[in-house]
């Protein structure tokens, strides 16, 4: 399925969905690598991470989750390492349940699977709720094209057999493959033929039953195809971060 036309920030002008059943809205966010002098940042990244600490890349994801609230039962929640992402979330007074973690629960100790799944089980505890659906949203994706959190859940609300929606962008081009001592093959497709890679941060919508077997995506996968590239702006990527920062008047950057 093809999403629709147009793009905001951070889907802001988003149709609200209707609900699943009991929802939850999942954003995780990861800050607590700033300053600890891991390596393994570039420095647009990390200024990235002090940005995202400060609250300023984090509003825009926040307030398309909190628009959606309006349309059903839909439970918000943020799970994250940095005490400075917790009280600018808080201070919101939008209704967020937070999770402040402590590094053993930190996306580079954990899999993505353990951190949602974690969050989504503390967030049923905390709410009194079982949730149906989960939504996750990651902040470092600011542009997210218009409709497409609607679209996932129609897609579920209307495919009954799938266990996730997940958007994803087409690839055209020739893909090449390097084996572990670098060499280089071509991966030969039949003519016609479309490669499609994930970008679960910009939307992964999933049935909880799906997490239940110890899956985030399950077996079987509906796409949300994107082909705009302001979709593909990712702000942990210094070239994303770099345009990304064009926008400041729109993204408050």
């Amino acid at each position: 399925m093809n999403s629709s036309s147009g793009l905001s920030p951070s889907g802001l002008n988003d149709p609200c969905f209707v609900p699943l059943g009991p929802t939850v809205i999942i954003v995780p966010a990861r800050a607590g690598d700033v300053g600890q002098g891991d390596g393994g940042q570039s420095g647009e990244e990390s200024f990235f991470l002090a940005d995202l600490a400060s609250g300023r890349v984090i509003d825009p994801t926040l307030a398309s989750a909190e628009r959606q609230v309006a349309r059903g039962d839909i439970t918000l929640v943020l799970t994250t390492d940095s005490d400075a992402i917790a009280d600018h979330v808080a201070a919101r007074q939008a209704g967020w349940l937070i999770r402040k973690r402590g590094q053993e629960e930190s996306e580079r100790g954990n899999s993505y699977f353990a951190v949602l799944d974690t969050a989504r089980r503390w967030a049923e505890e905390q709410s009194g709720k079982m949730f149906s659906t989960i939504l996750v949203l990651e902040p470092s994706h600011p542009f997210r094209p218009v409709g497409l959190i609607t679209e996932a859940a129609d897609l579920l609300a209307h495919n009954p057999a799938l266990d996730t929606a997940v958007s994803v962008v087409p690839e055209y081009g020739n893909l090449w493959v390097a084996d572990s001592y670098g060499h280089l093959d071509r991966i030969q497709t039949r003519e016609g033929s479309v490669f499609y890679r994930e970008i679960a941060g910009l939307t992964l919508m999933m049935r909880a039953s799906c997490m239940d077997r110890g899956s985030l995506m399950g077996q079987d996968v509906g796409f949300i195809v994107v082909e705009e590239q302001w979709a593909l702006i990712d702000l942990h990527e210094p070239s994303g971060l770099a345009i990304a920062r064009r926008f400041e008047g729109v993204l408050d950057l």
